[in-house]
């Protein structure tokens, strides 16, 4: 089945299931029929425009010019947007405007080239007043504890303040939050603390549907997506209305989905579950802005799973460096960090050629022993091969390193990390205090595991609050030496012609 076939087909069963379908795919004819529906009765009416463009501070926060709290716009009417443009340039789900947040707009590149890099962590609001039950970490049996506190409730504004303050640190606005359904610890977290402590602030809040979790039947294997309407009504009407909510350009609501080898060899799920979720959340009028999230060995294929979503990203940065199928100790190479992103450009292409965006992903190490119980797990040292500088953290400034070239103006200038605070699994980047542990030693696979502070908050900030410009990152714009659009203002006039009477 091609992309148009699958994507035709999503639109046929909307259909057949009395809903308004989604918006169509943005193909040369598309553009054109939608566009000449909404051209003026007359060329002849052109109106004098005088725009003053207030930037300043706001230009510097990452985009919040395209990103507000109000309702997306329902997807016809998105559709309405799609330019006359012959070029068959895949943009048709994103709802781009053809102005500063269009990645074929000159322009455009130059007013984003003072905005740093929009940084999103894997948030986990799991942890509560048992810190997620009571089962161990890592850096707990190593003696280190977090620095919002040891063994700390995440139903507290104070830890999530504390935890806003650490993401500023490092240039993270965007709380990507692990959820498991209504009720939920996760969801209630979300709602009783975590967005009401973030209004009014540049933190943004989307939901990580952890899917194989929510749509397993028990233990079986099999899938059902039974639930699905239900946690796209209760998302709608609890999440998406919230000022902190993030919106692609301030109107679709993002979802990222979880993907585990399991869920994506399932027959048939991806779109099913796709169909009810899109479905549904147009029935609000929201048009949804779904991310695919590979996961646990899981990868792309050939079954077309671009074609059901608008962005892919792949947070098993672990797995795909070296550590699926290992043993022991594994010490990455520079080359392997490369080989890994090398791989991701051809993952890129494949997704963007079926209308689909590529956010690129980085994690500092893994290492499940302690969570998990088992000592024979392979680990990924926090330390390349070989490295040499004395500060550490040697993985994640190459893998960011290698991230920035592929980050993508029409993503918004994405980075996603994985993770803030999944301590179960050594991935995260929250500071923590302690000694440099001696014993543990097959907990640690013999490495140091010294208690590093701030060390990958800063390294992230260093790293990501401006966009560097060169041969190695294209999708940037340089900008002439005495302009400044950080600041200020800029005059855009149109032509009008004063002969209609």
């Amino acid at each position: 089945m091609t992309t148009a076939d699958r994507k035709t087909n999503v639109m046929t069963n909307e259909l057949a299931l009395g809903e308004a379908p989604l918006a169509p795919v943005a193909t040369s004819a598309n553009k054109k029929r939608v566009c000449a529906n909404w051209r003026m009765p007359s060329k002849l009416f052109l109106l004098l425009v005088i725009c003053v463009l207030q930037l300043g501070p706001t230009a510097a926060t990452g985009g919040r010019l395209l990103r507000s709290s109000t309702k997306s716009m329902s997807a016809g009417a998105e559709a309405a947007e799609f330019d006359e443009s012959d070029s068959d340039e895949p943009k048709s789900r994103h709802g781009e405007e053809n102005d500063e947040g269009s990645s074929s707009s000159q322009e455009g590149r130059r007013l984003q080239s003072s905005i740093p890099y929009r940084v999103g962590a894997f948030y986990y609001p799991s942890w509560g007043p048992d810190f997620h039950y009571g089962f161990g970490t890592l850096r707990d049996k190593l003696g280190q504890t977090p620095q919002a506190g040891a063994k700390y409730d995440d139903t507290t504004e104070e830890v999530i303040r504390e935890h806003m303050e650490q993401m500023e640190k490092g240039n993270i606005d965007l709380w990507i939050s692990s959820w498991l359904g209504p009720t939920s610890r996760e969801d209630q977290t979300l709602l009783r603390t975590v967005l009401p402590t973030l209004s009014g602030s540049d933190h943004e809040v989307a939901v990580l549907y952890e899917t194989e979790k929510l749509l397993m039947n028990g233990f079986t294997g099999d899938f059902s997506t039974d639930r699905v309407v239900g946690d796209i009504d209760h998302l709608t009407e609890e999440f998406f209305t919230h000022s902190q909510y993030y919106k692609i350009r301030g109107r679709r609501p993002v979802v990222v989905l979880k993907l585990t080898p399991s869920t994506v060899a399932s027959p048939n799920l991806l779109e099913e579950l796709v169909l009810k979720m899109r479905t549904e959340a147009n029935k609000h009028d929201y048009s949804l802005f779904l991310v695919a999230a590979y996961a646990g060995g899981a990868t792309p294929d050939s079954k077309g799973v671009f074609d059901y979503f608008d962005a892919v990203t792949n947070m098993d940065f672990a797995g795909s460096v070296g550590l699926s199928g290992a043993a022991g100790v594994v010490n990455a190479t520079e080359e392997e960090v490369e080989a890994h992103f090398e791989l991701e450009d051809t993952i890129s292409q494949d997704a963007f050629v079926r209308d689909c965006w590529y956010i690129p992903t980085v994690s500092p190490g893994w290492n499940g022993r302690a969570f998990l119980g088992d000592t024979d797990l392979p680990i990924l040292s926090r330390e390349l091969s070989g490295a040499s500088d004395p500060d550490g953290g040697t993985l994640f400034k190459h893998a960011i390193a290698e991230a920035k070239k592929r980050v993508r103006i029409e993503a918004e200038y994405l980075m996603f990390v994985e993770s803030f605070n999944q301590w179960h699994m050594d991935t995260q980047i929250e500071a923590i205090t302690g000694p440099t542990p001696n014993g543990n030693n097959a907990l640690r696979g013999g490495l140091e595991y010294p208690a590093y502070g701030t060390l990958y908050l800063d390294i992230l900030y260093n790293l990501t609050w401006s966009r560097p410009v060169g041969p190695d990152y294209p999708d940037t714009y340089k900008p002439d030496p005495e302009d400044d659009f950080s600041q200020g203002s800029l005059n855009v006039g149109v032509y009008y012609y004063p002969w209609h009477g």
